[in-house]
């Protein structure tokens, strides 16, 4: 038995007594279902929603003149079960978002919001722990480089791989490889098999094959200079930011080629396990863990901002007892997908996840009533002179047409708080600068929450020092770290 199967096995019943998935067994859209012997969850890291066919990307252009979808495999899983227009994922950070939508606990709940120290505690209990205790045979294929063993990711699976910053296609292959070896040695065994694609993620550095499809130019900053580029917006330089906003058309069509390559793979990937007897009996989820921004709110990448942009990712679930061909307009939160697939595979172990079962209207209507909380440390605030400054601490906080956002300069103190009024997909209609004193009156209740549930949120686990030092490293690699020496000093003071 692994180390991580271990830890998942090892922490007692008082630990998990009050993380009970809300709703359990009421999946009215699959009652009378069978349940599905196998998971399957596919991520595509930073892949906003509209960037697929089925949510109203733009299709390609072929030389007859027609257009064909960027996202045809996508677009088909979704059309074999429900699509979901409207959900948020808790963090446009990859760390805090994973925590949230793998434990359905809000940032503040889980406390891994740091970039640089945060492991997720040994209290928070994840979906693949709930999976292995039920007997699954678990697996997971990720190439981003911010999810590891030393974070805790690696809890509850008996296969671990990470390939740091892989193209899709050597992760598809392994998890392909990996899934015929389990089926002819035990057939009956039932898999979770959870494949994080990094593709579309800041550098871009499109395939060629994809680049010439899109007729993309070359690239005017190479992905090195792109990370350094992205570094100066982000402590002032107006230069710098200037020079991002200048090549966002460039970077959109960077982006959707690689978008393209992640949806080629995620096929290649389905109909692997199609052949292999695994999908006609498996309940398939694709998602994201954020988006990304386009200089919507003057910043190219993510991790940065709380905008609808970089919160904004697509849903699609299907599988047996699904129905096809469904839409979910309700306001979702990521966050609730560890529950959902709890509840339609019926667990009832004694590592239960948090959450709503989106599968259940009446659960949905639900969520879509309550308050969507989000959080990003080292965040970025505008200037009125141009370019950003950092903040330490930033969260938002979503009800109904209205998202309140307040960036904290030490933790949750010295504030500076945006409303922002959204329209009814969510996305920005225009926002304004608050007064945290409460002199907007309307506003006061929706700040005062958000100012509750910051003071109240815990800390993450503390990554030791030769840990620390690696994930540095990989941090300025994709630059969302190292600008300055700001960056260390801020983190020690959360």
């Amino acid at each position: 038995m692994s180390a991580a199967r271990r830890r998942s096995r090892g922490l007692g019943r008082a630990a998990f007594a009050l993380a009970l998935v809300a709703g359990a067994g009421c999946s009215t859209e699959a009652d009378d279902a069978p349940v599905p012997r196998h998971v399957v969850m596919i991520v595509i890291d930073t892949l906003r929603a509209d960037a697929l066919g089925c949510y109203g990307a733009e299709g390609i252009l072929e030389p007859d003149g027609s257009r064909r979808s960027p996202t045809p495999n996508l677009d088909a899983l979704g059309e074999r079960g429900i699509r979901f227009a409207s959900v948020e994922s808790s963090s446009s950070w990859t760390v805090t978002s994973a925590v949230s939508y793998l434990s359905g606990m809000t940032p503040m709940e889980h406390g891994v919001n740091s970039k640089l120290i945060s492991a997720i505690p040994d209290d928070v209990p994840l979906l693949p722990m709930a999976l292995d205790e039920a007997g699954f045979e678990t697996a997971a294929f990720v190439c981003n480089p911010m999810l590891g063993p030393k974070l805790g990711f690696d809890r509850g699976f008996d296969t671990f791989d990470r390939d740091k910053f892989a193209p899709a296609a050597p992760a598809v292959n392994k998890a392909l490889a990996w899934a015929k070896e389990r089926v002819a040695a035990s057939p009956d065994r039932r898999l979770f098999l959870y494949v994080h694609l990094f593709d579309p993620h800041w550098p871009y550095d499109p395939a060629p094959e994809e680049a010439a499809r899109f007729a993309l130019p070359e690239s005017p900053l190479s992905p090195e200079q792109q990370v350094t580029a992205s570094m100066g917006a982000l402590t002032g330089n107006v230069e710098a930011a200037q020079q991002l906003l200048d090549w966002v058309p460039w970077c959109l069509d960077a982006y959707s080629a690689c978008v393209t390559t992640a949806d080629r793979e995620t096929g290649r990937l389905l109909k692997g396990l199609e052949a292999l007897g695994i999908l006609d009996d498996a309940l398939v989820v694709a998602t994201s863990d954020h988006g990304e921004e386009f200089g919507e709110h003057g910043a190219i990448g993510h991790a940065k901002q709380l905008y609808a942009e970089s919160l904004r990712v697509p849903l699609l679930i299907a599988g047996p007892g699904i129905p096809s061909g469904r839409l979910a307009t309700e306001p979702s939160e990521l966050r609730n997908l560890a529950a959902t697939v709890s509840s339609h595979l019926e667990l009832n172990g004694e590592c239960r996840v948090r959450g709503l079962d989106l599968l259940d209207p009446a659960a949905r209507a639900r969520g879509a009533s309550q308050d969507h909380v989000a959080a990003v440390q080292q965040g970025i605030l505008p200037r009125e002179e141009g370019g950003f400054r950092r903040v330490l601490q930033m969260m938002s906080l979503r009800r109904g047409r209205e998202r309140a956002i307040v960036g904290f300069e030490t933790r949750f103190e010295g504030g500076e708080a945006w409303i922002e009024t959204l329209d009814e997909s969510g996305y920005s209609l225009g926002r304004r600068r608050a007064d945290l004193t409460g002199a907007e009156g309307p506003i006061l209740p929706l700040l005062a929450e958000l100012q509750e549930r910051a003071e109240s949120a815990r800390l993450g686990a503390e990554l030791g020092a030769s840990d620390l030092d690696e994930r540095k490293t990989q941090l300025r690699e994709l630059g969302y770290f190292g600008a300055s020496e700001d960056d260390e000093t801020d983190d020690e003071q959360r």
